[in-house]
C-alpha cells in the first residue's frame, strides 16, 4: 500500500498526487464503460459555458474552448506557466498519447498553488465540430466539506472522528506535516491514520 506523500518541508509545487490519481483512474475506467470515448458534440459549447472550470486543449496545447473561471484564473497566461516542470511533462504525455491515437490513455491529476489546489486532464474524442478528433479536457476537482460528506464517508468507509479530521485537511491542500501542527498530534500519529484511511477506502497497493 503506498503511503501518503509527505512534503513537510518543501514547497507546495505542482505535480501529480499519485494517490488521487489512482483512484480517479479507476472512475474514469468506469465512465469508459458508459462510452466515454464516444465523440461528444458540442463540447466547445458545453466547456465555454461550464459554471466550473473547464479547459479543452488540442494539439500544442492550442486551447479549443475555456470557462469563465478557466480564462479569469489563467489571466491570459499559458497554462504551462502554472505547471512546474512535472506537471508540464505529464501533462505534455498526455497530449502526445491521448491526440495521437484512440487508444486509452490513464488521466493524471495535477495539483496547483491556490485556492484550485487539483485538476483533472483526461483525453476526450472531440465531434465533428472540431478540425482534430480528440483533445485533453482539464476540470477542477472542487472539495467541499459538509456534514452531508462526514456521514457518507462515516457510513461507507467506517472512519473515525480522528481520520476524518485527517481526510478534510488533505482535501484542504495540507501536507502531513501541516496536519500534524494544526491538530497538536505528531506527524507520525497523523501518517498513521492517513494510511488507515487509504486503507479502508480501498486505496490501490504497489
Amino acid at each position: 500500500m503506498p503511503e501518503p506523500t509527505d512534503t513537510a518541508g518543501t514547497s507546495d509545487a505542482v505535480g501529480m498526487d499519485p494517490v488521487l490519481t489512482e483512484h480517479f483512474a479507476r472512475a474514469m475506467a468506469i465512465l469508459e464503460q458508459l462510452g466515454r470515448q464516444k465523440p461528444r458534440q458540442g463540447l466547445r459549447e458545453e466547456v465555454a459555458n461550464a459554471p466550473t472550470w473547464m479547459l479543452l486543449l488540442g494539439r500544442d496545447s492550442r486551447i479549443l474552448s475555456q470557462s469563465r473561471a478557466a480564462q479569469d484564473w489563467l489571466d491570459q497566461q499559458p497554462l504551462a506557466h502554472r505547471l512546474d516542470a512535472h506537471g508540464a511533462e505529464l501533462l505534455g504525455k498526455l497530449l502526445g498519447q491521448g491526440l495521437e491515437s484512440q487508444v486509452d490513455t490513464a488521466p493524471v491529476v495535477l495539483a496547483v498553488e491556490g485556492e484550485l489546489r487539483h485538476l483533472l486532464a483526461r483525453p476526450v474524442a472531440l465531434g465533428e465540430e472540431c478540425d482534430e478528433p480528440m483533445g485533453v479536457l482539464l476540470e477542477s476537482l472542487d472539495y467541499h466539506w459538509c456534514k452531508a460528506a462526514e456521514k457518507m464517508l462515516v457510513k461507507s468507509f467506517m472512519l473515525s472522528r480522528a481520520e476524518l479530521s485527517v481526510v478534510e485537511h488533505l482535501l484542504a491542500g495540507h501536507n502531513l506535516g501541516k496536519i500534524a501542527e494544526l491538530t497538536g498530534k505528531s506527524k507520525h500519529t497523523i501518517r498513521n491514520q492517513a494510511k488507515a484511511v487509504l486503507a479502508k477506502t480501498g486505496a490501490p497497493a504497489g
